[in-house]
């Protein structure tokens, strides 16, 4: 799996700083790009299931794991936009599986 990290503006080397600081916060957090992006999939599923059988509830694990990616989606644009005079209007980030 690979993180793609497009930020309009952003040179080659502050989207490799916004990378590796999301990859610091996975890091952190005990949990890899693959796991927090299946929690993120799989609450995502169960929220707009609008699910509420309580033994089909994601796990705290898998709560922890979606909550590590949102920070590290956070943590990229951050670190690839410092020193910005203004943040970016937009910025993607994708998973892609290879």
């Amino acid at each position: 799996m690979t993180i793609k990290l497009s930020v309009r503006g952003a040179a080659p080397e502050e989207i490799a700083r916004g990378l590796r600081a999301a990859f610091l916060v996975l890091n952190a957090a005990g949990v890899t790009d693959m796991q927090a992006a299946l929690a993120e999939h799989q609450i995502e599923g169960w929220d707009v299931a609008y699910d509420m059988d309580p033994s089909r509830k994601p796990s705290e694990e898998v709560f922890r794991a979606a909550e590590a990616m949102e920070k590290a989606r956070r943590a990229a644009i951050a670190a690839c936009c410092q020193g910005w005079a203004t943040p970016p209007g937009e910025a993607d980030w994708k998973l892609d599986v290879a």
